[in-house]
Parts: structure tokens; C-alpha cells; sequence
């Protein structure tokens, strides 16, 4: 199952389209003990990347709400991880501590 992706891949949902609402090339994110800075473009896009590997793997369409892990240091790819999983009504963030 081969996935074109793009940032239309994601749904319409409030969290993408205000993330979409701003400048691709502004910086969302600055990573405080690297310095590092990622922009709203980049996240958009390394979330639809994301949530298309995890369809991918469970061989299907959708989730279905279907429960996920993840196992990630806090920090960008938290925030990567995190988002495609927030377009469930239900989901409760785990602690950043």
C-alpha cells in the first residue's frame, strides 16, 4: 500500500488547519537545549510522513481510534508524534515530565 504524501493527506480538522493558517517558513518549534528550530511547514509535513507510515504498517485506511504507542525523548519528535494522534476526539496526552 504506496501513499502519496502530502500536507492534504491529513484531515481537516482544527489542529491542522490552524497550524496550516500560518507562514510554512515560520518557526514553530525551537528545541531549547539544541537551538534547533522547525517551522510550521515542516511540521505539517513530517506529521502527514508520520501518520502515513502508521497506516502503512497497520495495513489500513484508518485507525478507526484504534490505540498507539510511542517512544520518543521529549522535544520535536514528541510534538511529531503527538499531533497525528490528536485527530481522536478521546486522546488525553501523556505527561511531558
Amino acid at each position: 500500500m504506496t501513499r502519496t504524501i502530502t500536507t492534504e493527506t491529513l484531515p481537516r480538522l482544527p489542529i491542522f488547519e490552524a497550524l496550516a493558517s500560518h507562514n510554512p517558513k515560520s518557526t514553530a518549534i525551537i528545541h531549547s537545549e539544541s537551538g534547533d528550530k522547525f517551522t510550521y511547514g515542516g511540521l505539517l509535513s513530517d506529521t502527514a510522513k508520520l501518520r502515513s507510515k502508521l497506516l502503512e504498517k497497520a495495513k489500513v485506511d484508518d485507525l478507526q481510534e484504534q490505540r498507539i504507542a510511542f517512544l520518543v525523548e521529549n522535544g520535536y519528535n514528541y510534538v511529531g508524534a503527538l499531533t497525528p494522534k490528536n485527530r481522536q476526539k478521546d486522546t488525553i496526552p501523556p505527561s511531558a515530565n
